[in-house]
């Protein structure tokens, strides 16, 4: 077991650490972005904001691009996913009211997200590229410059969830108390979905939907109702999620599994003990 531990460290030191570390760092942030959906009530939209990034992604390669040989810029992809992911957030919060409404729009924009991402890939004049780039990500060959970005975008986002993460309670939970105590509750709102599309647009394209999407979803979905404060939630889904990208990245190496299937399965096996040890203690106590 030692022996196995040691050489996958060696490989992720010697031929994986880019990608490794945009991982640990889209492992964090996701999963306060993701808990931040749940108590909005609107955890599903997890789900559907990878997909839409992607989405808007291969309508870059449509939009902004002429021919086999010329490629979208940065800016036009940024810009495409980020719109996408803003217009499917807004749509889910107006138009899906009520849980089970909104869980069903959610569901429904994550399928018609994917199979369009899907069909532009197909008919992008640079074929092969947008279907790597809208579908399949990066996951174990990051480069430098993308971990840069990922990194400073997850950053960025990690910052903004922790330190305004009383005044996003307030407006998720009594909205007409934040109004009172000065926190407008709309735009709040409307900070956290911006939030939310530039942390997709920014990494689904580098390291692949995929795995944006586990990340966004496992963790808060199985520690939240277990955990033992409000308080305490986002520093355990933290927690579940750099677990699951360290035993993740083993079990692709030693078990050579595909990085996105080893990467849901080290999440959701991390998010389940750390789920299990919060209910066992506030249980105890």
């Amino acid at each position: 077991m030692i022996e196995s531990l040691r050489h996958s460290y060696d490989l992720v030191t010697q031929f994986y650490r880019d990608g490794f570390i945009a991982a640990v760092a889209v492992a964090i942030a996701g999963g306060l972005v993701g808990l931040r959906l749940g108590l909005r009530r609107l955890p599903l939209a997890g789900l559907a904001a990878p997909k839409l990034a992607a989405l808007g992604l291969a309508a870059a390669f449509i939009l902004f691009a002429e021919g086999e040989a010329d490629l979208p810029g940065e800016l036009p992809r940024i810009l495409c996913s980020a719109g996408t992911v803003i217009l499917g957030m807004a749509a889910i919060a107006a138009l899906g009211r009520g849980r089970a409404s909104t869980a069903a729009f959610a569901g429904l924009l994550f399928v018609a997200a994917g199979a369009g991402a899907s069909l532009l890939a197909a008919i992008a004049p640079q074929r092969e590229v947008s279907e790597y780039l809208a579908a399949e990500g990066r996951l174990l060959t990051v480069s430098a410059a993308d971990r840069n970005v990922v990194v400073g975008a997850s950053g960025a986002v990690a910052l903004v969830m922790l330190f305004f993460r009383r005044a996003f309670d307030a407006a998720a939970f009594d909205p007409d108390f934040a109004r009172v105590i000065g926190r407008p509750a709309r735009r709040l709102f409307l900070a956290e979905i911006v939030v939310t599309s530039l942390f997709a647009a920014l990494t689904v394209p580098r390291i692949g939907a995929p795995a944006v999407l586990a990340v966004l979803f496992i963790p808060p979905a199985l520690i939240q109702p277990t955990a033992p404060s409000l308080g305490s939630a986002p520093w355990l889904v933290v927690l579940a999620s750099i677990l699951g990208i360290l035993g993740s990245f083993h079990l692709a190496i030693a078990l050579d599994l595909p990085p996105d299937a080893a990467l849901v399965l080290g999440v959701l096996g991390a998010s389940l003990l750390v789920a299990a040890t919060s209910r066992l203690v506030g249980t105890r106590r």
